[in-house]
C-alpha cells in the first residue's frame, strides 16, 4: 500500500500525540488541536444569519443561575435600562446555542465584544473578588480573554469543553461566560460581538455562520425613592402656599 492509500484514521492518533505536547503551545494553538484531536474544526466567522450557532448578549445586575438552561423562555431577562444612582455595576452575559439543521453541540467558543469607549468601564464584579471576565464552568479547558478599555473590547472571551459532550443543542442555551462593568455617565451603551480569532468548534462539522445580536441598554439616573419623596413634599408645600395667599 503506497502512503496515499493509508487509512485516515490514524490522522487522529497523530493529533492526539500533539495534544500531550501542547503545554509548550500558545494559547491561540492549544485549542485548534483539540477540535483536530476530534475531527472537528474551528473557523473564523464575522457574522451573518442564523444558520448553525446563535449568540445572545444579555446586560443584567448580576450573573446567576444555572449556566445550562433547557428552553430559550428559562434564558435570563435582559435589562433595557440601568439607574446608575443606585446600582452602577453591572454584567453582560454571554449565552449560545447550536441551531443548526445538523445539531451536534458547541464543544469550544471565542467571541470579541466590542462596546462603547465612554460610558461603560470594565471594572470588578459586585462583590471584588472575581476578575473581570468570568468564564462559565461548562466551558473552563483553554481559557482565554483580554479587556482593553481604551478600544472598549474584550478580545478573544471564551474556552472549551473538554467533556467534548456537545452542549447548547438546540433549543438550549449555555452560558459562555460574562463581563463585568461599572457605568461611570449616562446615555446609551451599544454591545456588539464578532468571533475572535480562535474560533468557534462544533463537533464534526464546520459551522456555516454564527450570529451575534447585538443589544443596548441605557444609562438613565431615574428619581430615587428618596428623590420622589422630596418632590411629593416641594409639591405640596406649593399647593399649600398656593391655598394659603391672599387673593
Amino acid at each position: 500500500m503506497n502512503t496515499s492509500q493509508r487509512p485516515t484514521s490514524r490522522m487522529p492518533v497523530r493529533a492526539l500525540k500533539i495534544m500531550a505536547t501542547s503545554r509548550m503551545h500558545t494559547m491561540s494553538t492549544a485549542p485548534l488541536l483539540v477540535f483536530l484531536a476530534i475531527g472537528v474544526r474551528a473557523e473564523v466567522l464575522l457574522g451573518g444569519p442564523i444558520t448553525d450557532v446563535e449568540v445572545l448578549l444579555i446586560p443584567r445586575s448580576v450573573s446567576d443561575g444555572p449556566d445550562f438552561v433547557p428552553n430559550p423562555a428559562d434564558l435570563p431577562t435582559a435589562m433595557s435600562s440601568l439607574d446608575r444612582t443606585l446600582m452602577a455595576v453591572f454584567v453582560l452575559e454571554i449565552w449560545m446555542s447550536d441551531v443548526g439543521a445538523t445539531n451536534t453541540g458547541i464543544v469550544a467558543a471565542y467571541f470579541n465584544v466590542q462596546w462603547n469607549t465612554v460610558i461603560p468601564i470594565v471594572a470588578q464584579p459586585i462583590d471584588n473578588s472575581l476578575p473581570t471576565l468570568n468564564h462559565s464552568s461548562l466551558y473552563g479547558g483553554f481559557l482565554s480573554g483580554t479587556e482593553d478599555n481604551a478600544l472598549g473590547r474584550a478580545t478573544d472571551f471564551g474556552g472549551s469543553d473538554f467533556t467534548f459532550s456537545g452542549l447548547a443543542i438546540q433549543p438550549a442555551y449555555v452560558r459562555l461566560g460574562h463581563i463585568g462593568f461599572d457605568a461611570v455617565a449616562d446615555g446609551m451603551i451599544e454591545f456588539s460581538g464578532v468571533v475572535g480569532s480562535l474560533g468557534v468548534g462544533v463537533l464534526g462539522r464546520i459551522p456555516e455562520s454564527v450570529n451575534i445580536a447585538p443589544v443596548s441598554l441605557a444609562i438613565v439616573p431615574e428619581p430615587t425613592s428618596l428623590g420622589l419623596i422630596s418632590l411629593a413634599f416641594v409639591f405640596l408645600r406649593r399647593r399649600r402656599r398656593e391655598r394659603d395667599s391672599p387673593r
